[in-house]
């Protein structure tokens, strides 16, 4: 039985023997893939993606290697993917690799680079901005690898707003002139560039404001052509230009609040902004009180002509340039320090030049001068207890001339008839520095009764 048992088994492991001499050759089913990359030229990045088969990453040096394994034998697509803008794969890409069981497949990848353009801001001019107004202004830059990364080095913004992925937003919180400095970061790159950004109460301000720098240059201007002219005020301004030369001369009106606001209602029911600017701390004082008197001033002058002020706004520019103007709903008005000795009180010079914004014939607004100055001080509409006639007036003096001859007029006709016939001659036009036409004389005439219209023709000659 023994011998048997062991024959029996001999047999069953030959038949094993020889069914495992019939079974295919086992191995690795699978191989591997070496990447080799060279980069050359300016601003390349430190390394890239490399993509097989659309799947399976790596990352690689700049210029280095990297090997893939366990890749199924066959053919693959090899790919060197996140290659910056400035950078050109020169080999195949993606290149076609056939990978063998057990074997590594090799792959060159060549890329050239080229330097970036240089990183430049190429837009810091921001808007201005009104205290809680919505507020949005992009920053723009050029150069570098497209991606930007912004910040403030120095300074800082109006409170309520922020910067963020270059956009500068939100509600500005305070009025004022900011200064700073904005950062901007690319590819190992920096450049930075100063910016500013004016915020204002109101609408009204930002209007008047605004064109702060341009009335600055304005006023330059003109106080240097004044210099020729005026050799006994050479003192006076050199001083204003002195003051107006200050390169933060706009910086201190903003940040200091050397302007004032008020608000006045119009014939026809309009409220319309009062506005008033001042070039140094030091006239504040003169400055408001001018504030102050300026809506009444408009009233007495609407009220006289019958017309509504034409203009949304009142401006008075107080103290930049040494004279009075005025014109469109401007007055340029010197500051009281340095008008005290001409003669002429400053107070009745607000409604002169008001009286410009209807009317250019200088005697016309003489007149409405001393009308509107007297109504408001005294108010009378009798000349007799007027406190202001522009010097020594005898009512029907045969040599009265311009306003004088007006103020004969005036006592002749009455208020309201003088009031109509101003509108006419607004109307019809009389220039600054042109006698007055017969049209305009007529004005005069056609108000006139009867009895006395002979002597305001002599009378409207004369002006």
């Amino acid at each position: 039985m023994k011998r048997a048992s062991l024959v029996g088994i001999s047999a069953v492991a030959l038949l094993i023997l020889a069914c495992s001499d019939n079974d295919p050759p086992t191995g690795p089913a699978t191989g591997s893939i070496t990447v080799t990359v060279s980069t050359t030229g300016s601003d390349a990045p430190p390394g890239y993606t490399v993509v097989v088969g659309g799947s399976t990453t790596r990352s690689v040096d700049a210029n280095g290697s990297v090997t893939i394994s366990s890749v199924s034998s066959g053919a693959h697509p090899v790919e060197l993917t996140d290659v910056p803008a400035n950078c050109t794969v020169s080999t195949a890409n993606p290149a076609m690799v056939t990978v063998n069981a057990g074997g590594t497949a090799p792959v060159a990848m060549r890329v050239a680079c080229s330097a970036f353009p240089p990183l430049e801001v190429t837009d810091a001019a921001l808007p201005d901005g009104v205290v809680s107004s919505g507020y949005s202004a992009s920053l723009q830059a050029t150069g570098g690898d497209g991606s930007y990364e912004w910040s403030i080095s120095s300074g800082s913004l109006p409170g309520g707003l922020s910067l963020g992925n270059g956009l500068i937003s939100g509600r500005p919180s305070e009025a004022g002139y900011f200064v700073f400095r904005i950062i901007v970061q690319s590819a190992g790159r920096a450049d930075t560039i100063e910016a500013r950004i004016r915020t204002y109460e109101t609408e009204a301000l930002r209007g008047f404001l605004a064109p702060l720098p341009d009335q600055i240059e304005y006023f330059i201007r003109k106080n240097e052509e004044l210099l020729p002219r005026n050799p006994h005020l050479e003192t006076e301004i050199r001083g204003k230009l002195e003051l107006l030369a200050d390169p933060d001369l706009e910086a201190r009106i903003l940040n200091e609040r050397m302007y004032g606001e008020a608000l006045t209602n119009t014939l026809d029911g309009r409220g319309i902004p009062v506005l008033i600017t001042f070039p140094a701390d030091t006239m504040r004082p003169g400055a408001l009180e001018d504030l102050s008197r300026l809506p009444d001033a408009v009233a007495a002058l609407e009220t006289f002509v019958g017309m509504p002020w034409p203009y949304d706004f009142v401006h008075e520019w107080y103290g930049f340039k040494t004279g009075h103007s005025g014109a469109w709903g401007l007055i340029y008005m010197e500051d009281r320090g340095t008008y005290a000795e001409r003669g002429v009180p400053h107070n009745t010079i607000i409604p002169h030049e008001l009286a410009h914004t209807y009317i250019a014939h200088e005697g016309l607004t003489q007149f409405l001068e001393v009308y509107a100055y007297n109504l408001v001080e005294t108010g009378s509409v009798n000349v007799e207890d007027w406190i202001w006639l522009r010097g020594e007036y005898a009512s029907f003096a045969p040599e009265n001339t311009a306003v004088y001859a007006l103020l004969d007029i005036y006592q002749l006709i009455g208020p309201q008839s003088m009031g109509r016939a101003f509108k006419a001659i607004i109307e019809l036009g009389a220039p600054y520095g042109a006698p007055l036409s017969a049209a305009a004389q007529q004005a005069f005439i056609d108000e006139a009764p009867a009895s006395v219209a002979a002597q305001v023709s002599e009378a409207a000659a004369r002006i």
